[in-house]
């Protein structure tokens, strides 16, 4: 792997802290995805790009690291990873329909994914889902991933050692703990813990969640990849909050913002792009560059900020600075942003 003389661990590469640069970062990374690469030609695209940071020292979701992770696989297997994970994985739970999927494949009752288009339906730009390869490019059923959330808690795929691993909140270098496992996003909603992950492209959009104390499992599939469509991730909280018996976000609170917090004023940056956070007329507001999106961040507890009613940023502080911008979205954790300047 291009690892440039750093040592990387692999469980650097699941937890997203290995700094090595992810290929969907790169300026043409739409026009890869369309391609049948290589283990070879994928590894080439960013072998002379700088890491992002040296490992372990912050996060930053990467799809490069889940690739290398599936090559991993294949070299201790020495198997293809599409037939390891059908053989090992999907067959022995019963997953019927999950497998690792391709353009030229024929996959039976395949759904199609779109996006809309001056306010019509159009097909999504041609993707040959070579290139997410252990980053995603899973066909399944919503009721096969049930079959494999069931199966995770049995103990029948992991240890249970393993499992809490893979559940367990990621501790960087300096003790910032982010609320992501091993390929696993965390979080809480109204107290009741979940963890869960989504995923999109190709005009698919998905999430899948697990509320461990309540025995309760959400998967949304969902085949239209339009942004200004409610997310997968909002209209779980809606069904969460329903299942569960819990009431309706209330009014959203808008405390008055301390002098102190104006300081968590400047850039913050993930795999997701950037967002401005600036102080204006006693209040912080959020913008993201090169559109016209941005809003006011309404104060709900110390250092936590409102974005809308189902989403909010927790803002990390270290040395009297804030240095991440933690977004959640329904409880669950989606995006650390780390501060730029």
């Amino acid at each position: 792997a291009p690892t440039q003389g750093k040592h990387v661990t692999v469980r650097q590469l699941l937890d997203h802290t290995s700094g090595i640069y992810s290929f969907t970062s790169l300026p043409d990374a739409a026009n890869n995805e369309r391609l049948e690469l290589t283990h070879e030609q994928v590894l080439a695209l960013i072998k002379d790009k700088p890491f992002e940071f040296e490992p372990g020292t912050r996060w930053r979701y990467d799809n490069s690291a889940f690739y290398i992770a599936g090559m991993v696989v294949e070299r201790v297997t020495k198997q293809e990873y599409g037939a390891y994970v059908r053989e090992h994985v999907f067959k022995p739970l019963g997953m019927s329909s999950a497998s690792l999927c391709y353009a030229r494949m024929v996959v039976p009752h395949l759904a199609s994914g779109y996006e809309v288009e001056g306010g019509a339906l159009v097909n999504a730009a041609f993707m040959s889902w070579k290139l997410p390869f252990a980053a995603g490019a899973i066909c399944a059923t919503a009721t096969d991933l049930l079959k494999w959330e069931a199966a995770l808690d049995a103990g029948r795929v992991l240890t249970r050692s393993s499992l809490a691993l893979m559940r367990t909140p990621t501790t960087l270098a300096d003790g910032t703990k982010i609320d992501y496992g091993l390929g696993t996003r965390l979080g809480s909603l109204d107290g009741h813990r979940m963890r869960g992950h989504t995923g999109s492209g190709g005009g698919f959009r998905n999430v899948f969640e697990s509320f461990p104390d309540d025995h309760l499992t959400i998967v949304i599939l969902v085949n239209m990849g339009d942004a200004e469509s409610p997310s997968p991730v909002a209209i779980a909280a809606e069904i969460a909050r329903a299942a569960l018996g819990l009431a309706k976000k209330s009014t959203l609170l808008d405390l008055p913002v301390p002098n102190a917090e104006l300081a968590i004023s400047g850039k913050y940056d993930s795999d997701e792009g950037p967002v401005e956070i600036f102080a204006h007329d006693g209040k912080l507001h959020f913008r993201i560059p090169g559109n016209k999106t941005e809003g006011v961040l309404r104060r709900q507890a110390e250092n936590v900020y409102a974005i809308n009613d189902n989403t909010e940023a927790r803002f990390v502080i270290s040395g009297g600075r804030a240095v991440w911008s933690m977004v959640y979205i329904g409880g669950l954790m989606l995006d650390p942003k780390y501060r730029v300047n």
